[in-house]
């Protein structure tokens, strides 16, 4: 950390004393367009019968759309599932998703909200204790209610910088930042256990939940870099810590509620071409929730890839004086 934190104080020292080391269009209007697909695995740990030590739920992605558009520091977007689940329906049983979001920015902090849910999912390898390969559970499903902010300690890292979209770096940037996050986050089978039958044991009464679910607040320290070469133009955030929640599990009888600590990470990269007119990006983000319980835990991990293609309009400014002109 003291390392990082002499890099710091080292690049932010250098960069005050030239010009802005970015190029903004934030007068332009940003329509985009997202191409990409969520993931949202999840992993319960515990001593389960027949030595069951963990079992795997995966989710069935479909490709997402997401149409947004950014003016000076707002940002929203919203997403719908097209086309079908990108693996087999037989195998693996539909998966249905909603995304929904927004951001801005206000002096250093990065804000993001986020609506995401899913529904539908497949036990991995239940061979292990029943006839079926792949069990299909098609009413469980997950819901993540997030407010997250960024602060970065370099007064000339942005978010949206960083994502290309109302504008670009000319030269290497680094910066320690801190995240912190409100989240709701909530697994759930309706009126089945999340457990597989087979596996339940009747003297471990979290193993009957039908839902599992938290609400927390959450710190992250970690480490920004940002840098362009010839248009193109790549960034890295990667931290960890913890957060402080409330954590509950049901079953048809039971409603039990536990205050507890939990790691959390934060990871997202990003790359891509970026000119005044246009800009196209790939990125990857990476989220976690978890829930802990004496004997059992709950893992659950939020990856995203996506493609960004952005064109900038012109300004109301340059509209207004083209029509004062052709008048």
């Amino acid at each position: 950390m003291l390392f990082f934190i002499l890099l710091n104080v080292l690049f932010n020292t250098t960069a005050q004393k030239d010009s802005l080391p970015y190029t903004l269009f934030k007068e332009k209007i940003l329509f985009y367009q997202d191409l990409g697909f969520n993931t949202t695995p999840i992993v319960i740990s515990g001593a389960f019968k027949n030595n069951i030590q963990s079992i795997t739920y995966i989710n069935n992605p479909r490709l997402m759309l997401s149409l947004g558009g950014t003016y000076k520091w707002l940002s929203g977007r919203l997403s719908v599932a097209i086309f079908g689940n990108m693996l087999s329906i037989k195998e693996y049983g539909k998966t249905s998703q909603f995304n929904l979001g927004f951001n801005f920015t206000v002096r250093k902090n990065y804000f993001e909200v986020d609506l995401t849910t899913a529904k539908g999912y497949a036990v991995l390898n239940s061979d292990q204790w029943s006839s079926n390969k792949l069990q299909k559970l098609p009413e469980m499903n997950t819901v993540d209610l997030g407010l997250k902010t960024w602060y970065f300690h370099n007064k000339f890292l942005k978010m949206e910088l960083l994502k290309g979209r109302i504008g670009h770096y000319n030269k290497e940037i680094m910066s320690l930042y801190a995240k912190s996050a409100f989240n709701i986050f909530n697994l759930n089978n309706s009126s089945n256990s999340i457990i597989p039958t087979e596996l339940i044991d009747s003297l471990n009464t979290k193993t009957l939940s039908n839902n599992f679910s938290s609400i927390e607040l959450s710190l992250i320290p970690g480490f920004a870099y940002v840098n362009r070469k010839n248009n193109w133009q790549y960034s890295l955030l990667i931290g960890i810590g913890g957060a402080f929640q409330l954590k509950n599990f049901n079953t048809a009888s039971i409603n039990r509620s536990f205050i507890g600590l939990a790691p959390r990470f934060d990871f997202r990269i990003n790359g891509g071409y970026n000119t005044p007119q246009y800009f196209s990006f790939l990125s990857v983000e990476y989220d976690n929730k978890s829930v802990s319980f004496n004997e059992m835990s709950y893992y659950q991990n939020y990856i995203s890839v996506n493609l960004t293609v952005g064109v900038r309009l012109k300004t109301f400014k340059d509209w207004k004086t083209s029509k004062i002109k052709s008048s």
